[in-house]
């Protein structure tokens, strides 16, 4: 009973841990496209720190939250804040 406990505490804390890290990256999605204007994927990737993982899962993030607009022009998805 106590490995269970233990085991659900360990899978808590890495669980606040991912969803804090998805947190901070929408974050800086948010702030990229706020100061920079609609961008692909690939230049928010290119022009911040983030992956190319964090960047889909800060857009995902903004997505649920109803934050973003994506469009596509051309051959190319074009992000952009609500």
């Amino acid at each position: 009973m106590v490995l269970k406990i233990v085991f659900i505490q360990l899978i808590f804390i890495e669980v606040t841990k991912m969803l804090k890290l998805i947190g901070d990256a929408a974050g800086i999605v948010w702030q990229y496209l706020d100061a920079n204007g609609p961008s692909s994927a690939t230049k928010i990737i290119n022009e911040t720190d983030l992956n190319k993982v964090d960047v889909q899962r800060g857009i995902g993030w903004l997505m649920k939250e109803d934050k973003l607009s994506i469009e596509m022009v051309g051959r190319t998805e074009v992000i952009s804040l609500k």
